[in-house]
């Protein structure tokens, strides 16, 4: 049977799913009856025929209709009115309990409360009652902006270094950067006047599985990914001759060596040799006295993670055992139908049949939080006014932890992605789960608020991946042949909850607004107090690059980024290499490799209209190799530039050519296995850094340091 169209119609519009969108060529595309049905149906509407359609429309419209919304946020003000969505004729009761607990009452008629006071900023719940009905719904207020780079940092100007921890090579690590690597990294980094030191997500990942890497894939955005953990770093090896005889044999074991010396990050071995040191080191954490100062430092730390540590560690020990018993299982979904929610019986019996691999699991999350919250300590006490920069993944696997225990948050069937474009027709699938916006609000925002805590918690700075997906998102059936479509999100209160946590974090916002961006929206961005991202090999007027003067100050301004070339890599299109090889865009690459040939061009009459221009080197004779003096110049331009904050990446800094990670490739290229070839200990000694960031410092001198209140 088939739908009504015009019902159909009716509910895709209540619940913002998109009748079709504009493609990157300005092409509108219809979106198709059977992708609306198939988003309805992850949203957990009926579309079984069309009673059943009709009778999710008539429960949509009484909700609506309702006098509270299913959420409200509201932007604190003196003297508050929180509106109601209908009219209410007679006085209604109302009683607002705040998050501390205190309570405030009154009643009201007409369109909105009247509170008569400035409620302060929290997570609150408001009541009203109507006749015999009374209706209940979270209340969240929120500041007017986000915390402002420029107030955090009382500097005009400011520039940071981007990194990719797993990458970062060093005197002692395991063969995959960790955070004690950061840590010193950051140390360096403040020496030289750097205020920042940013790195990609370093999220839960699958400590079973170490073939799923991506650092934008991750189980759970709520927890650490374990792997960057310093095993030498670990009190249970320092502090007793035991844990040092211990770690001892553990450095000299074949694998240490087999580890560090690989030319890629050898994820395999890495994980292997790892889960031995942590093993050990939980053994030595088992035997101290239960009433000591670690077991107390512990117990407090599980209390204050809660259920959500527990669970998270139990989801890890039931990967871990089905993948030993399958060979297979890559996550929940490929599990017995008994295990596939954490409250079913079979899932508890796990958690008591291994009490201590869950115990373990959540050992390491302890170490994790405690060396990343330390990181972050050293890099202040270095004098950096931000310290840690970290990156918030768009969304998580399906199959992962996050997932796993918060079903009711996520939509089912549904990808994360990018629509359709003349390489990819059907459009891009993520593999990555969609928050379900329904949900999300009747929650009160809570799966979201926590994951913003918990990035935020350890970081001066965070950037949101693909923040274009607050106002809209892009879903793509999963297991169905059908193209995209996207879906509305309620941006302006998932907004107000970034400038909260924002606030009470201390912790400053970038939104990475890359891509085919809504009119208005970057806009609305900055009236939030976000910084918009800007790369110098975008930002053009007409087709000549942007000059220095003509960045917006509330920006914030790299080169590039992990997902494209290197600034050798651009000069020397060692992209076009790799494309020609993999056979991506080939179409189009004799054209690109022009237009490459007049950026060569543009960019360095950009840098001789700005004074840069390295003597001996005319636009009319571009190098064909990029020579430390030219990169020394780019590197000056955008430091010049007008934008608050600049990032610069360690592979220019040392003129590496090839790019972490490879859009469109999985292994294919060896995305996030890269190493940098110099030691933290001497990266920024190495006369190619050291050159451009005495360039860089010209332009943005670093101030006598202060060092910022821990």
């Amino acid at each position: 049977m088939s739908l009504n169209a015009d019902l159909l119609h009716e509910v895709c519009e209540t619940l913002g799913v998109y009748h079709g969108y504009n493609n990157l060529a300005g092409d509108y595309i219809t979106a198709s009856d059977e992708t609306k049905i198939s988003q309805l149906a992850a949203l957990n509407i009926n579309t079984s025929n069309n009673q059943a359609l009709e009778q999710e429309l008539a429960r949509i419209t009484s909700e609506q209709n309702a006098p509270l919304p299913a959420c409200l946020v509201v932007e604190q003000r003196p003297n508050m009115a929180l509106p109601l969505q209908r009219t209410i004729e007679a006085p209604a009761p109302w009683t607002i309990t705040l998050e501390d607990g205190d309570t405030l009452t009154g009643a009201t008629s007409g369109h909105a409360i009247a509170t008569g006071c400035t409620l302060p900023l929290g997570y609150h719940q408001l009541e009203i009652r109507t006749g015999d009905l009374a209706q209940s719904c979270p209340l969240i207020v929120t500041p007017a902006r986000t915390l402002d780079i420029s107030s955090q940092t009382h500097r005009q100007r400011i520039w940071g270094l981007t990194v990719p921890l797993y990458g970062l090579t060093s005197s002692r690590n395991w063969g995959i950067g960790d955070f004690e690597d950061l840590a010193v990294m950051a140390e360096r980094a403040a020496k030289k006047g750097a205020d920042f030191i940013g790195l990609n997500p370093v999220h839960a990942l699958f400590p079973s599985a170490p073939e799923m890497y991506s650092p934008y894939s991750p189980s759970s955005r709520e927890f650490l990914n374990i792997m960057h953990i310093a095993p030498d770093r670990i009190d249970e090896f320092t502090r007793s001759k035991k844990g040092r005889m211990a770690l001892d044999s553990l450095v000299n074991c074949p694998e240490y060596a087999l580890a560090r010396e690989a030319e890629l990050v050898d994820y395999q071995r890495v994980y292997t040799l790892k889960h031995t040191a942590f093993k050990a080191a939980f053994s030595l954490f088992k035997t101290l006295s239960p009433n000591g100062p670690r077991h107390r430092a512990f117990s407090a730390f599980c209390e204050r993670k809660g259920t959500a540590l527990s669970r998270h560690a139990l989801f890890d020990v039931i990967f871990e055992l089905e993948q030993t018993r399958t060979g297979k299982a890559k996550g929940w979904q490929d599990w017995p139908e008994a295990l596939q929610a954490p409250h079913n019986a079979a899932a508890r019996h796990v958690a008591e049949q291994h009490a201590d691999r869950v115990e373990y699991y959540c050992y390491l999350q302890w170490i994790a939080h405690e060396q990343l919250a330390e990181a972050q300590t050293r890099a202040l006490a270095a004098g950096m006014q931000v310290g840690l920069y970290l990156d918030l993944a768009v969304g998580m696997v399906p199959g992962g932890a996050e997932a796993w225990g918060e079903k009711s948050a996520i939509v089912g069937g549904m990808s994360l992605g990018a629509p359709g474009d003349a390489a990819n027709p059907d459009g891009q699938k993520w593999h990555l789960a969609p928050l379900d916006p329904i949900a999300l609000r009747k929650s009160g925002y809570r799966i979201f608020a926590k994951t913003l805590r918990e990035v935020m918690t350890s970081a001066g700075l965070v950037r949101i991946d693909h923040i274009l997906g607050l106002n809209r998102a892009f879903w793509c059936p999963l297991d169905a042949d059908l193209p995209g479509n996207y879906m509305t999100y309620p941006r302006d209160e998932l907004l107000g909850i970034i400038a909260l946590e924002s606030v009470r974090n201390a912790c400053s916002v970038v939104g990475e607004d890359l891509g085919t961006v809504p009119t208005g929206f970057r806009e609305q961005l900055a009236n939030k107090g976000l910084m918009g991202c800007s790369i110098l090999y975008f930002e053009r007027e007409g087709e000549a690059f942007k000059p220095a003067a003509h960045y917006d100050e509330n920006r914030f301004a790299s080169i590039n980024n992990h997902d494209f070339p290197t600034l050798k890599g651009f000069w020397e299109e060692e992209d076009f290499g790799w494309r020609e090889a993999l056979g991506i865009g080939t179409n189009t690459l004799a054209r690109d490799r022009g237009a490459r040939f007049h950026d060569r061009w543009l960019l360095l009459k950009l840098l001789e209209a700005e004074g840069l221009l390295p003597e001996g080197i005319s636009p009319d004779a571009a190098p064909a190799k990029l020579s430390v003096e030219l990169a020394a110049a780019v590197h000056a331009f955008l430091a010049q530039s007008n934008a608050h904050t600049v990032a610069f990446q360690i592979e220019d800094l040392l003129g590496l050519k090839d790019q972490p990670n490879v859009p469109g490739t999985t292994t294919e290229q060896p995305n996030w296995r890269r190493k940098i070839p110099v030691p933290v200990e001497n990266t920024l000694e190495h006369p190619h850094s050291r050159r451009i960031v005495e360039a860089i410092k010209i332009q943005r001198p670093p101030p006598l340091r202060r060092i910022k209140a821990l």
